[in-house]
């Protein structure tokens, strides 16, 4: 792997050292992948001074060293990605390349599997293609992943940031304030310091033809949102001709159920983790209980798991929002349809992952407030990160 850490310009403009990699990269293993020649361009915006750096690298027993000062920078296959460090440079990504005289030889440079640290200031950070990860660091940045599987960085802890989305782009907010208010899309992972959450995206075609106990059965079966994939699936047997009973009967049979409710579990322990996971904190404790009896009782005549689920996402959709023992699990129910709906119908959340697709309706509630779009994204936000409001 390429590393480049550049000094600061303003302080560092007539010493070209500081600009070579023995300056801070002592130690440092270096790969340099075959593109074109290529001149970087740097702007102090202190002084509003243009300088160029270029350099040849020398390939010595598996390294490169870029000497300096020298004309052109010749890259050679090295079989590695591309890391820009850009935390001690005074000048941002953005503006490199706005005074770049060969933008397309900067996409090359950065089509690699690149690692792209922003600094204090506000800067724009693109990954273009390849595997990237992006980390924007201070200030209010904008960054793009580009093709592969991309990462986005937070260096803090989930909860200590905010989500918002707006087509496509994700907005992500530190409250600390240390990290600034950052715009972000084309990633497939965005990485905090004690959670990575899956923000895959796939296009999708219509599915206002499906009946809506699909989203009902998928909700109580997996405690999740079905996201594109799994509606995709659903869609495809549905047009097929099978009944939602028979898709039930399907579904809930595959390794993907059996993760929510393991194979293991006998008849009492399936009935309480379906009772936990369905009604969560919206009944009291003496209605969960006759529920668990209930499904006890249903399996001893033999019903399965798929008979349960059909009876009992059935009896949820039908039950009156007022009824003084499950009124508030119905509302819930309908609050998380809605949240589903919208995970995966408008902001197009693709993953296969469960844990992933339980989260983003894991903070829905009875009383929560679904009135606005934002509001919809701030519960699917909530979810996602694993924060309690205050």
């Amino acid at each position: 792997m390429t590393r480049l850490v550049f000094g600061d310009v303003a302080a560092n403009m007539s010493d070209t050292g500081w600009f070579g990699f023995s300056a801070y990269d002592s130690g440092y293993d270096y790969d340099i992948v075959y593109y074109t020649d290529t001149e970087v361009l740097l702007q102090d915006p202190l002084y509003f001074s243009t300088v160029r750096y270029t350099g040849l690298f020398d390939i010595s027993s598996g390294q490169a060293i870029l000497s300096s000062p020298l004309h052109a920078v010749e890259w050679r296959d090295g079989g590695g990605g591309l890391l820009f460090d850009w935390s001690q440079l005074s000048v941002t990504i953005g503006q490199v390349l706005e005074h770049e005289d060969d933008p397309g030889g900067m996409a090359l440079l950065l089509a690699g599997a690149d690692q792209i640290y922003g600094g204090a200031s506000s800067d724009v950070l693109q990954g273009l293609a390849g595997d990237d990860l992006l980390m924007g660091g201070g200030g209010n940045d904008t960054m793009a992943g580009g093709s592969g599987a991309d990462i986005a960085v937070w260096s803090g802890t989930a909860a200590d940031h905010r989500l918002a989305y707006g087509t496509g782009a994700w907005g992500v907010t530190d409250r600390s304030g240390a990290e600034g208010a950052d715009v972000v899309w084309g990633f497939e992972r965005l990485q905090f310091q004690d959670r990575t959450v899956i923000v895959e995206e796939r296009a999708h075609g219509s599915w206002d033809d499906l009946p809506v106990d699909l989203w009902q059965f998928f909700i109580v079966a997996f405690d999740a949102a079905p996201g594109v994939t799994y509606m995709d699936q659903l869609a495809e047997a549905s047009r097929y001709g099978m009944s939602v009973k028979e898709i039930v009967d399907v579904f809930t049979t595959k390794p993907q159920f059996t993760e929510v409710y393991p194979a293991t579990l006998d008849e009492q322990a399936l009935a309480e983790a379906m009772v936990a996971n369905i009604v969560k904190d919206s009944a009291d404790a003496a209605a969960k209980l006759e529920a668990v009896n209930d499904i006890v009782e249903a399996f001893g005549i033999g019903w399965t798991a798929g008979d349960v689920i059909y009876k009992v996402f059935g009896n949820l959709a039908t039950k009156p929002l007022d009824d003084p023992q499950w009124g508030g699990t119905a509302r819930q129910f309908l609050n998380q349809v809605e949240v589903a709906k919208y995970y995966t119908e408008v902001m197009n959340q693709s993953t296969t992952d469960l844990p992933t697709l339980r989260s983003a309706i894991d903070a829905v509630t009875p009383d929560s407030d679904l009135s606005a779009e934002g509001a919809l994204i701030a519960v699917i936000g909530q979810g996602l990160l694993g924060y309690e409001l205050a």
